[in-house]
C-alpha cells in the first residue's frame, strides 16, 4: 500500500467519524425537541392499578389496569407488565369492560412474568379514564411483591401521529398473607 493510498483511508476514516457524530448530535437534539413539542402539546397519559394492596396465598384476587387520557381523545394503548412469577400466576385476563375493539397483542407468560396488551378503536376512541384489562392472579406465595407497568408501555393519541403521551412508570404493591 502506497503512501497516498493510507492518507486516503485514514481522510475518508476520520471524514466518516465526523459525519457520524454530527449526525447523532443533530438527532439528540431533533428528539428532544420532539419531547418538548409533545410537553407542550399535550398533558401526560397515566396508567394506574387499581384494587386490593393485601391478597391471601391460594385465594385469586382482581387488579384492574386503568388508562387516564387526561380528556383527551385516545385509541390505543400498549400495556407492559412484569411481575415476579415465583409469586403471582395469571389466571384469566377481562377485557370487557375495555374501549379497544380490536386486540393485536393479548398475551401473558407465567414463566416469565410478563403480561403485554396491546389494543385500539377506531377515531376518536376515548378520553378519560378506561379499563384495559381486569387481570385475576392468583397468589403463590406469602410475601410482598411489586406489579410493574414499564417505559415500553404507550397511550397514543388520536392525532393521526400516534403521539405517545405516557409520562412514567408504575408500579403497584401486593402484600400476600396466609390469610385475611
Amino acid at each position: 500500500m502506497n503512501k497516498d493510498t493510507l492518507i486516503i483511508i485514514v481522510l475518508l476514516f476520520f471524514l466518516s467519524i465526523v459525519i457520524t457524530s454530527a449526525y447523532l448530535f443533530y438527532n439528540s437534539k431533533n428528539n428532544e425537541q420532539v419531547k418538548n413539542k409533545i410537553q407542550r402539546d399535550y398533558k401526560p397519559g397515566i396508567f394506574s392499578i387499581t384494587g386490593p394492596n393485601d391478597a391471601s396465598v391460594n385465594i385469586p384476587i382482581t387488579l384492574n389496569f386503568m388508562s387516564n387520557s387526561n380528556d383527551q381523545s385516545v385509541n390505543a394503548v400498549s400495556l407492559q407488565v412484569t411481575f415476579d412469577p415465583k409469586v403471582l400466576e395469571i389466571i384469566k385476563i377481562d377485557t370487557t369492560q375495555s374501549f379497544c375493539q380490536f386486540y393485536p397483542e393479548n398475551r401473558f407468560n407465567n414463566n416469565l412474568g410478563t403480561l403485554s396488551i396491546q389494543c385500539g378503536a377506531p377515531h376518536p376512541g376515548f378520553k378519560g379514564e378506561n379499563v384495559i384489562a381486569s387481570v385475576q392472579f392468583l397468589p403463590k406465595l406469602i410475601t410482598q411483591t411489586s406489579l410493574n407497568i414499564s417505559n415500553e408501555s404507550m397511550i397514543l393519541v388520536s392525532d393521526g401521529k400516534g403521539t405517545n403521551i405516557f409520562s412514567k412508570p408504575v408500579s403497584h404493591t401486593l402484600t400476600i398473607l396466609n390469610n385475611i
